[in-house]
């Protein structure tokens, strides 16, 4: 993202009766531009989590797998994403 580049994130998702909720945690150094993450929506469907987001002035579309402990998906469908599972 412009005036963010890469950043590390922390996503928690929590499943609730009616589906999923998510918040996204820049992991922000003395270096980084501090952004808050708006999460609008979090679904579930074919084992493939959407993450509909706003940071930065931009709309974000996060599309995410989670095999075992690994995370690994896209941003816009143009960068890749991946991570580990720290809970469950």
């Amino acid at each position: 993202m412009d005036n963010i580049g890469d950043i590390q994130l922390t996503l928690n998702i929590v499943k609730t009766e009616s589906g999923y909720t998510s918040t996204l945690i820049p992991q922000v150094t003395a270096d980084d531009q501090d952004v808050d993450f708006d999460v609008d929506q979090t679904s579930l469907e074919d084992n493939i989590f959407t993450i509909e987001a706003f940071a930065g002035g931009y709309g974000l579309s996060f599309d995410l797998t989670i095999e075992g402990d690994e995370v690994s998906g896209s941003l816009l469908g143009m960068f890749d994403i991946s991570g580990v599972c720290t809970k469950k």
